[in-house]
């Protein structure tokens, strides 16, 4: 990605890679001084923009599971957490499922979950975002 140019303060201006966040120079210099883009191998380039792939998902309505979520089967209420996820290859998905392990000490101790939608996120540790009305 190359730079953009950004004004940081009023008259004062710097070069910014929006993917990585690298600014040449390190201090912001008056337009004049700027000068054209230095060239930049962006260490970001080519990866995935997880962020915007959630935001997407979330906004189609689509469930978002992750391991270590602790979640709610929907249908007994049973308590676990996502210990397995869904496996994908080359050739499609292996193991098209999430497995959980429930933390209830009834039997079955776990269960395979075919479909998101048949638990609910009650804690996420992967940024804390806790029930969102699954």
């Amino acid at each position: 990605m190359p730079y953009q140019e950004v004004e940081l303060r009023p008259g004062l201006f710097l070069w910014r890679c929006d993917e990585c966040g690298a600014e040449h120079p390190k201090i912001p210099v008056p337009k004049h001084q700027l000068g054209s883009a230095p060239h930049h191998n962006c260490p970001n380039a080519g990866r995935l923009a997880m962020e915007s792939i959630l935001a997407e998902q979330a906004a189609a309505g689509a469930p978002t599971l992750h391991l270590g979520d602790i979640v709610e089967e929907i249908a007994t209420k049973r308590p676990g957490k996502i210990d397995t996820g869904p496996t994908q290859s080359t050739a499609g998905p292996i193991a098209p499922n999430w497995r959980v392990i429930f933390t209830d000490n009834k039997k079955p101790l776990y269960k395979y979950f075919n479909d998101e939608k048949e638990l609910r996120v009650k804690w996420c540790p992967h940024n804390e975002r806790g029930n969102m009305g699954r």
